[in-house]
């Protein structure tokens, strides 16, 4: 059956990209930055105004993304910080979406694009700012909260991602 998709999972979809679009965020005026090479890749944390860890805005070709920073939490009190750029993969697809990001690590893994359940995740991170977390959510989720190598088992999980960093910023 391979990865085909329902009907009601494009009509769930739509109705969460919808919701996520909606959210009141300020907007991320990227001016050229990326206008040549069209890629989200670049965004650095610093281009986020003063105090905000979301913002959002549309490129060139009017493509959404949303630009945040976030934290990953584990019992033992350690964190490990993200910065993501969740964006719209081609202007004439709406219902595609990925992460990206080469100024630290991005939430989570969107090979393939972005499933019903981490687009879920990613409304309720964003209208919640935090999220409880089990080993299950993440491997589900394909959260991407540590260091190790492709195909490591990781030592431990979190148990939150909240929207921030460990820094006033």
């Amino acid at each position: 059956m391979g990865n085909s998709i329902t009907p009601q999972q494009i009509q769930e979809r739509t109705n969460i990209i919808s919701n996520i679009n909606k959210l009141n965020f300020n907007i991320l005026d990227i001016g050229n930055k990326n206008s040549y090479t069209g890629y989200f890749d670049f965004f650095q944390p610093s281009d986020l105004n003063k105090g905000l860890n979301i913002m959002k805005g549309q490129d060139i070709a009017g493509r959404f993304f949303f630009v945040f920073k976030s934290i990953f939490e584990f019992e033992d009190k350690s964190t490990f910080e993200n910065f993501t750029c969740f964006f719209q993969r081609y202007e004439d697809n709406e219902l595609l979406w990925h992460c990206c990001g080469h100024y630290g690590h991005y939430i989570m893994n969107t090979e393939g694009g972005t499933s019903n359940e981490q687009f879920k995740f990613i409304f309720e991170l964003f209208t919640n700012n935090y999220i409880q977390l089990d080993k299950e959510k993440c491997d589900k989720l394909r959260l991407n909260f540590n260091n190790s190598k492709e195909f490591e088992i990781p030592k431990k999980y979190p148990i939150r991602v909240k929207i921030g960093t460990n820094v006033d910023n």
